[in-house]
Parts: structure tokens; sequence; C-alpha cells
């Protein structure tokens, strides 16, 4: 038998010749032995309680570690009042990101537009957790604004509160306005899909063997379409995917592939500086449906003159995209972020996908205004 089992049993005994010696005339002898019974007693007892409440302490320290490691809720991502103007009170200049909003990329920049670049002085930007922010203010081409860059990214939930001057014909005047920046959550580009790729499924050209476009079958024609040629960008099918151009009757007039998983979309003919181009997005298109990725332009000889990247860290969506005539751009881009659902009876720990709306200048990249749905849509109606 182990040591342990021994010990109850002989405080047992110890226990019952404390009792007998009690009741009977003992010696000093047995009065000592027991009072040192009545001591194992007693340390039995002290001991037992002593297991009892480590054992009640170590509970309740599981359940806080349990509540410790619980998530916290996520943060919110909409302003208190919605609809709120990108003005600021007393001038002329549109700012973005709009004052008071929950949804700026960390790596936005501070647009100022409406106002001569000259006129916009002494501009401090602040972040609540990264601290004061240095940068560059850069002027928009068409010369109604600047965008201030940011040396460092900001920090998911923190303020941002934005300091200058503005000068017009009676002086300089003070403004300010602050933001909070948004926490995203993470896009995963959907796995291609596993194609068997038959022959007789794409077209061949001895000239040029590494175009494979989709085999086109026209089943049927109408005397209501316009005569022209037709424009498509199929993806996750036989072949690469990429913009296509075709006749009435199915014969391929032009086609780009792209390689690797980018995929296309709204191929279109557009006008850029006076001159008919073709653009059309590409990148990768993830579960969520919207796309990730740029906006390419082409001229009549099918040659790239440019690619349109979203600003403030963002990515394309493949949508919509339209040029201007005043060498602007404007973009769709979505972007997911952490948002906390309960108000509207949703999950405290819940996220929601923004719309996003840019105005780029073309010859600088640069954005001149953001809006964003979350702004300006409540989120039961998103």
């Amino acid at each position: 038998m182990t040591p342990h089992r021994l010990r109850p049993t002989l405080l047992a005994a110890l226990t019952a010749v404390a009792a007998y010696t009690i009741a009977m005339p003992a010696p000093d002898s047995a009065r000592i032995l027991a009072v040192e019974a009545a001591g194992h007693a007693q340390a039995a007892r002290d001991a037992h309680a002593a297991r009892h409440a480590h054992a009640a302490r170590h509970a309740r320290s599981s359940r806080q570690g349990h509540a410790a490691r619980r998530p916290p809720s996520a943060p919110r991502c909409v302003p208190g009042t919605l609809n709120r103007s990108a003005l600021l009170p007393g001038t002329a200049m549109a700012v973005s990101p709009l004052p008071g909003s929950y949804d700026s990329s960390p790596r936005t920049q501070i647009s100022l537009l409406g106002v001569p670049p000259g006129a916009i002085g002494g501009l401090r930007v602040s972040g609540s957790k990264s601290g004061s922010h240095g940068g560059r203010l850069h002027a928009y081409s068409q010369g109604d604004g600047a965008s201030f860059l940011p040396s460092r990214p900001f920090r998911s939930g923190e303020r941002v509160a934005v300091r200058g001057t503005l000068s017009n014909g009676s002086g300089r005047h003070r403004f300010g306005f602050s933001f909070v920046v948004a926490s995203q959550t993470a896009v995963h580009p959907s796995p291609p899909p596993h194609m068997r790729r038959l022959p007789n499924e794409m077209q061949h050209f001895r000239s040029r063997v590494d175009l494979l476009p989709p085999a086109l079958v026209v089943s049927a024609r109408s005397a209501q379409t316009e005569a022209g040629y037709i424009f498509a960008s199929p993806y996750n099918g036989p072949g690469p995917s990429g913009p296509m151009i075709f006749d009435e009757s199915g014969q391929l007039v032009w086609f780009q592939p792209l390689r690797g998983v980018s995929e296309a979309a709204n191929l279109q003919v557009q006008q850029y500086d006076g001159k008919p181009v073709l653009t059309w997005w590409q990148g990768f298109i993830p579960e969520q449906g919207f796309g990730q990725g740029e906006d390419v332009i082409v001229d009549s000889a099918y040659r790239q003159i440019g690619r349109v990247h979203a600003g403030n860290g963002y990515k394309a969506d493949l949508h919509d995209f339209q040029l201007s005539e005043a060498g602007t751009a404007l973009i769709t881009v979505f972007d997911p972020l952490r948002c906390n659902l309960s108000a509207i009876g949703g999950p405290s720990r819940g996220a929601v996908t923004d719309g996003i709306l840019q105005e780029l200048d073309l010859r600088t990249g640069l954005v001149r205004r953001e809006w964003h749905s979350l702004d300006h849509v409540p989120l039961g109606e998103l």
C-alpha cells in the first residue's frame, strides 16, 4: 500500500485512542498522544479545506482565462451621422477621408479638393496611436487641390486628426477634422476551377499558338441587334482568360490572353486625350464576387498606354471604370471590414464589405476624392 493510503488509517486509530484516553485516567504519555492525535486531525481538516479552496480558485481562474481568450468585439464602422458633407464649414474645400468616418484605409492619403494647392498651409497630421506623421503635399494636375501623402501608414482603430490653414482674400483661416482608421479583413483569392481542356473547345492558330481563345458558336441572331463587333471578357473557361472581340458570325477579331490566375472583365471603348481607346479590368476574383486588380488602357493599335491602380492601398474592382475629359478616372473598390453589427441584430464580431468610389488624377495617380457607402447608407440596407 502507498503511504498516502496509510495516513487516514493511522489517524483513525490515533483518534480512537485519544477518545479512549479521555474517558479513562491515563498517564502523561497518553495525554501527550491524545494532543498529538487531535493536532493531526486538525491538520487533515486544514489540508482538505486548502485543497478545496485551491480547486475553487483554479475553477475561477479557468473561467476568467476563457473570458480573457474570447475575441473582443469588432470596432464600429459607421459614423454617428450619415450623409455628412465633405465640405469643411466656411470653406470651399472638400476633404476625404470624410470627417467623423470610421472606414478609412491605414494607407489613406488626405485629399483636399476645391482650392488652389498654394492656399493650403501649416498641415499637421497626427494619429492617436502612431503619433505625428510627416509627409508631402502633392498638387493635382487639374490645379484644384492637393493630397497629403503620409510617410508611413496609420494604425487600425486610431483616430487621425488633421489641422492646417487655408488662405483666401481675407487672410489665413484654420481648419481641422478627424476620422478613424478601419480594421480590414483579409481577402483570399478563390482557387481556380479545375477545367478539363478539350481541343475542340478552344481556337487554334498556327501563327499564334499561345492564344487559345474559347471556341464560339452563334446559335441565334436577332434583327433588333445593331451591327458591329461584340466585346466579351471570358474567364474560367477551357483556355486562358482575357478580353476578346469577335464579329456577329463568331469570327475572332482580337484576343489578349492573360497569364497566371488573372481574369478579365468590363471590356469597353472610351475616349482618352480625345482619342478612342480600349479599356478593361484584370486581376483576381475572390469568393465574395468583387474584383481585386487594375484597369488597363490600350490605343487603337492595341498598344498599352496606361494602367490605372486604385489609391489608398486598395485594389480596383471589376464592375466599373470611367475616363473623363478632365483627365480623371472613376473606379469602384470593395473593402471587407471588421464591424460590430449588434445594433442591427447581427454579431458583435461581424464583418461588412464597404463599397467605395474613387476619383483618380490620371497624370499623378492621386486620389482626388473618395466616397464610402458606410458613410451614407444605413447598415441594415446594405
